[in-house]
């Protein structure tokens, strides 16, 4: 069975950061490769809290979508969302790429 600590115990002694990996299915399920289980946002949010690192890849074409599902953390599971006005989300989706990143 996998230890969930925050944490593992390096050779030399001193203490890194564990890595959770998990591959995104075209389902949205979403897969902890380690821990060999489905897992949801906020149970990937909570270890990203406790300290693990976090890699999310596409699980077919193995496109990395760890920037994207930590975005959706953030505005899903904190309510982010609700503090942001109707118009503006409705502006930011029809801004296109360049003018969106300018907003950033």
């Amino acid at each position: 069975m996998r230890n969930h600590s925050s944490h593992a115990q390096h050779d030399l002694g001193y203490r890194v950061a564990a890595m959770l990996q998990v591959k995104k299915y075209g389902n949205r399920r979403l897969y902890d490769t380690e821990g060999s289980r489905y897992v949801t946002l906020e149970e990937i949010a909570e270890r990203v809290r406790m300290g693990e690192d976090l890699k999310v890849v596409d699980a077919k074409s193995g496109q990395d979508l760890t920037q994207i599902t930590l975005a959706q953390i953030i505005l899903e599971s904190r309510g982010a969302a609700r503090l942001l006005p109707v118009s503006l989300l409705k502006q930011l989706v029809r801004m296109r790429d360049d003018a969106l990143a300018e907003f950033f």
